[in-house]
C-alpha cells in the first residue's frame, strides 16, 4: 500500500498511539477529528464522559436503553439490564470506565450486541414511586471539590498536566468564576 494510502485502522491505531507517547511523556497533543467521516469509539466528547461518570449512579439489576444505528443508517432502541460493574482489563486499565457495565439485553434479536458496554453509552431508566417520598431521589453524584465545570471551555483549555486536562491558567480562571 503506498504510503499516501492510510486505512482507517492504521489511522486509530496511530492515533491511540500518539496519544499513549504524549501521555508517557507528559507532554500535549491535539486530536483533529471528525465524526462524521470515522466514528472512532475511542473519542468521546469530555463532557460527555464527566456527565456519565460523574453525575451518573449505576448498580446490578438496573434497567437501561442503548441506540444503535443500523444497516440502514436508522436508529434502532436496545433494552437491557445490567448484570455486573467491574473492569474490562483490570491489570491493564484498572479503574477504566470503557465497558465496565456488563449488561444482558432484553431482545433475541439483540445477540450480536457487545455483553458490555460504555457508561457513557447507555441511558439509566429510573423509576419514581407513585407517593412523593420524604426522601429526595438522588440520582447524580456530587462533582468533586476542585475540579471546574465545563460551560464556556474553549479549544486550546487542555492540558495533561491539570484535573480532567484543564490547563492550569484555565482552570484558576474557572475557579475564580466557580466559588
Amino acid at each position: 500500500m503506498p504510503s499516501s494510502v492510510l486505512s482507517s485502522d492504521s489511522m486509530h491505531i496511530g492515533l491511540l498511539a500518539a496519544a499513549a507517547h504524549a501521555a508517557a511523556t507528559n507532554s500535549r497533543f491535539t486530536i483533529f477529528y471528525n465524526p462524521r467521516a470515522s466514528p472512532c469509539e475511542f473519542v468521546i466528547p469530555l463532557a460527555k464522559y464527566a456527565k456519565a461518570v460523574y453525575h451518573t449512579r449505576v448498580s446490578v439489576g438496573m434497567r437501561f436503553r442503548m441506540l444503535f444505528e443500523t444497516d440502514e443508517s436508522s436508529v434502532r432502541r436496545y433494552m437491557g439490564t445490567i448484570t455486573g460493574i467491574g473492569d474490562l482489563d483490570p491489570v491493564r486499565w484498572p479503574n477504566s470506565h470503557w465497558r465496565s457495565v456488563k449488561v444482558g439485553w432484553d431482545e433475541s434479536t439483540a445477540g450480536e450486541r457487545q455483553p458490555r458496554v460504555s457508561l457513557w453509552e447507555i441511558e439509566p431508566l429510573t423509576t419514581f414511586p407513585m407517593y412523593p417520598s420524604p426522601f429526595s431521589l438522588r440520582l447524580k453524584r456530587p462533582w468533586p471539590t476542585g475540579l471546574p465545570s465545563f460551560p464556556g471551555l474553549k479549544d486550546g483549555d487542555m492540558s495533561m498536566n491539570s484535573p480532567l486536562g484543564i490547563s492550569p491558567r484555565r482552570y484558576r480562571r474557572i475557579k475564580a468564576c466557580n466559588p
